[in-house]
């Protein structure tokens, strides 16, 4: 099994994480280049980042949904490319108003609220963006939707998936990410949850 519990009661900050880390900045925009390159110089780098670009034109509006203040909004699903994902800007070649939320199990959260999402600890758990348009959609408008995406060394990835890991606004543990506010870790015996092993 992929996912197994970490034996200790210790949570991760990913903040902390990232900033005892030699991390190389790349302005690579192809996922296979990024980790050819952390391969390549993996005893200078522990993590290398990628930024992603995605085009959405829209050409039918009337396939967008309405939330309760009769605004459209159109949702996109993050793909699960990298370890760790941020620095999420969404821009309207139309330069209409957007508004971007995040949804994580049906839980919306607002732009401020939200830094990153640690995909490599969220197994069973998907990233939704949601883009509300604050005017009217025009079908000739194309979104452009910009990602920094993360590459660990195998060790770390290792890490963050065997152990507790928290965000500013999220708890992640058994490959699943919660609300950090509401959700409590639990505690972890380390009889019925051994160290993962693979």
């Amino acid at each position: 099994m992929y996912y197994m519990s970490s034996a200790t009661d210790e949570s991760i900050d990913i903040q902390t994480f990232l900033s005892n880390r030699r991390t190389h900045n790349s302005d690579l925009e192809n996922a296979l280049l990024a980790l050819r390159f952390l391969s390549e110089n993996e005893k200078n780098f522990d993590i290398i980042t990628y930024n992603q670009k995605n085009y959405y034109p829209m050409k039918n509006v009337s396939v967008l949904n309405k939330d309760n203040n009769g605004n459209y909004y159109y949702d996109v699903d993050v793909d699960k490319i990298g370890d760790i994902v941020d620095n999420i800007n969404i821009t309207s070649c139309k330069n209409l108003k957007l508004k971007t939320s995040y949804i994580i199990n049906c839980e919306e959260y607002m732009e401020d609220e939200f830094n990153e999402f640690v995909l490599v600890a969220a197994l069973y758990t998907n990233l939704k963006i949601r883009i509300t348009f604050l005017e009217k959609p025009l079908i000739d408008d194309i979104l452009k939707i910009n990602l920094r995406y993360y590459f660990l060394q195998q060790k770390d990835r290792r890490l963050l998936i065997q152990n507790k890991v928290k965000t500013k606004s999220n708890k992640y543990f058994g490959g699943e990410c919660r609300n950090g506010k509401k959700w409590v870790f639990p505690k972890i015996n380390p009889l019925i949850n051994p160290p993962a092993v693979w």
